[in-house]
C-alpha cells in the first residue's frame, strides 16, 4: 500500500511540472492580472 501512495504521488508531481510551466502571468493595461495557459 505504501509503495502504491508513493507511486501516485510521484506520477502527480511529474505531471503538475509541465502545466504549471506552461502558465503564463500577465498584466493587462488597467492593471488586471491574468493567467494564460
Amino acid at each position: 500500500m505504501r509503495r502504491f501512495l508513493i507511486a501516485i504521488a510521484v506520477l502527480l508531481a511529474s505531471a503538475a511540472g509541465p502545466a504549471a510551466a506552461e502558465i503564463y502571468k500577465w498584466i493587462d493595461g488597467d492593471g488586471q492580472m491574468h493567467f494564460t495557459t
